[in-house]
Parts: structure tokens; sequence; C-alpha cells
């Protein structure tokens, strides 16, 4: 929907209606933009956490991890427990470092 010159020339004549019509499609407009754009930048910030993540998660499994041959490609594993204990570490690191100073 957009806001029309007849919707316009209808406001200006008093019709109620019509310009609380106008009103909440402008207020859904902007929820929906604001929405968008909040969404996308949340995606945006989880692919970069993610792809730093895995690297750190790769280092951690060279440094510590047991080492595995399938097919002569070499593997480095954790157990699931060292796994799920360096997630946590990792986001709660970055919720300390941008929190810093913060109340």
């Amino acid at each position: 929907m957009k806001i029309t010159n007849k919707e316009i020339k209808e406001i200006e004549k008093g019709n109620h209606a019509i310009l609380m019509d106008c009103l909440d499609f402008l207020l859904d407009s902007y929820e929906e933009n604001k929405f968008d754009l909040g969404y996308k930048s949340c995606l945006s910030d989880m692919g970069v956490y993610a792809n730093r993540l895995a690297e750190e998660l790769h280092k951690k499994a060279q440094n510590y991890g047991k080492r595995a041959f399938n097919n002569g490609e070499e593997y480095f594993t954790l157990e699931e427990e060292e796994i799920t204990e360096f997630i946590e570490q990792y986001f709660n690191n970055l919720i300390k470092t941008y929190n810093h100073g913060r109340k």
C-alpha cells in the first residue's frame, strides 16, 4: 500500500478514518523496516562470530584434540563436553569484552 494523493485530499477534508489507516500503514512500515534491519544485522553478526568460533575451535582441536586418520586424512577430535565448554567460554568472553565498563 502507498499513500495516494486521493487519500491525502481526503485527510485534508477531515476524513479521520483514512488518516488512521495511513498512520497505521506508516507505523507498520516503520516497524517492519526496523525489524528487517535488526534481523539482517543479527544474521551478519552471527556469520562473523560463527566463522571466528570455528577458527578458534579448530585451533583448540589441533592443539589439544586427539589425532585421528581416515583414508589418509588427518583429523583432530574433541569430546562433546570440551566443545560445549569452549563455546560457552567463547561467548562469555565476548559478552565481557563488549560490556566492559557498562552498567
